[in-house]
């Protein structure tokens, strides 16, 4: 958690389909950024590496639906992680 920089140079909604053992099977954007191509498989590549995530328990499959923010210096936060957004 933390404040995010005043700017961010991206933002990504992405969409993440886990089975019920929390392996990683679809990665999909819903918004990404026209101006920053690049940032949507960098986003990809880190959620399939992080599969397994952890198991959504008696939900079984399930969809997460997160807001990325991206700097451009390839730092991220997840925005339900953010603490709001720092003025400077």
């Amino acid at each position: 958690k933390g404040k995010i920089p005043p700017l961010v140079y991206a933002v990504v909604v992405v969409e993440t389909d886990i089975d019920a053992s929390g392996n990683v099977l679809r990665v999909e954007f819903s918004r990404t950024p026209s101006h920053a191509p690049e940032v949507p498989p960098l986003i990809a590549d880190l959620i399939r590496k992080a599969s397994p995530l952890p198991s959504p328990g008696k939900l079984g499959a399930h969809t997460y639906v997160d807001t990325w923010l991206w700097d451009k210096g390839g730092n991220f936060q997840l925005d339900s992680r953010t603490l709001g957004q720092r003025s400077r």
